[in-house]
């Protein structure tokens, strides 16, 4: 790539403002891309799985009767 040198005039306060103008833009850009790869860094982190949940036995039934006897429907 080539290059030319030029030199020109221009008022002190413009040349500031130019400076001004420009460093507050980039400013802007790297905290927009700073925000940008952040949220990038947190979509990008591997998902942590939890251990499914552990099937359980039916329920005991309500209607159970603690007073039945066994001895007695074995009976002969």
């Amino acid at each position: 790539m080539e290059y030319q040198l030029m030199n020109f005039n221009i008022p002190t306060y413009l040349l500031n403002r130019l400076l001004d103008l420009y460093c507050r833009q980039e400013l802007k850009n790297l905290e927009d891309t700073k925000r940008i790869q952040d949220l990038i860094k947190m979509q990008s982190k591997p998902l942590i799985y939890t251990k499914p949940i552990q099937e359980f036995d039916q329920p005991v039934s309500i209607l159970f009767d603690d007073e039945y006897d066994w001895e007695e429907r074995f009976k002969i």
